[in-house]
C-alpha cells in the first residue's frame, strides 16, 4: 500500500474513532428537532437538540472530514482508494460500497436547507453552507462574513434553527464514514 494513503487512512480512522467515542455518538444522542409557527413573525415553540458544547466538541473532528485541505477528508481519502485500487487490491464491491458512502456523506450536507428563504438575490444555502458558517464563523475562525452571512439565513437568529437541519445531516455524514471506515481498516489489514 502507497505510504501516504495508508497515513491518510490511518488519520481518516483517528478521526472517525475520535467522533464515534463521544459520548453523543455512543448514546444516540446526536438528534435534533423543533416545532415552530409562522405568521407575523416566526414563533420557536419548543427545539430539542443536543447540548451545543458537546455538538462543537465534536464538529472539531467532524469538520476534517469536510475539509478538502485535510489530509483526513474523507473526499480525500476516497480519492486515494480509488486512484490506488489496483495496486492495493480494493475489489469491485469494496470500492463500489465506498463510492456509495461517499455519495451518502455529500448529499446529506449538500441537500438544500428547504424551510430556508434566500436573501434578496441569493439562492438557497446547502447543509454545508450552513455548517461552514458555524465552523468557521462562529466556533472555530471567527470569519465574519461566513457568520454574517449564516445568521442572514436563520429564520430566527436568536433560535439557531439551522443546527435542526445540521445535526441529522451530520449523523447521516457521520454514519457513512465509519461505513468507509470499517473497508479501509479491512484493507490495512490485508496489506
Amino acid at each position: 500500500m502507497n505510504a501516504d494513503a495508508e497515513r491518510a487512512f490511518r488519520a481518516f480512522h483517528r478521526v472517525v474513532s475520535s467522533i464515534t467515542s463521544t459520548d453523543l455518538w455512543r448514546n444516540d444522542e446526536l438528534r435534533a428537532g423543533f416545532a415552530v409557527s409562522f405568521g407575523p413573525g416566526t414563533h420557536v415553540h419548543s427545539k430539542e437538540w443536543p447540548d451545543i458544547a458537546k455538538f462543537r466538541s465534536l464538529m472539531m473532528d467532524f469538520r476534517q472530514l469536510v475539509s478538502n485541505d485535510d489530509p483526513s477528508s474523507l473526499n480525500r481519502v476516497c480519492n486515494l482508494v480509488f486512484e490506488h485500487r489496483h495496486a492495493d487490491g480494493w475489489s469491485q464491491e469494496e470500492t463500489q460500497r465506498i463510492a456509495a458512502a461517499r455519495r451518502r456523506f455529500n448529499e446529506a450536507l449538500d441537500q438544500p436547507a428547504d424551510f430556508y428563504s434566500e436573501p434578496m438575490g441569493s439562492t438557497r444555502p446547502t447543509i454545508r453552507r450552513l455548517l461552514d458558517g458555524w465552523i468557521n464563523g462562529e466556533w472555530f475562525h471567527g470569519d465574519e462574513d461566513k457568520r454574517e452571512e449564516r445568521i442572514r439565513y436563520e429564520l430566527d437568529p436568536q433560535e439557531n434553527l439551522s443546527l435542526a437541519l445540521i445535526i441529522p445531516a451530520v449523523r447521516v455524514a457521520v454514519s457513512a464514514a465509519i461505513d468507509i471506515d470499517e473497508l479501509l481498516t479491512a484493507g490495512l489489514q490485508r496489506a
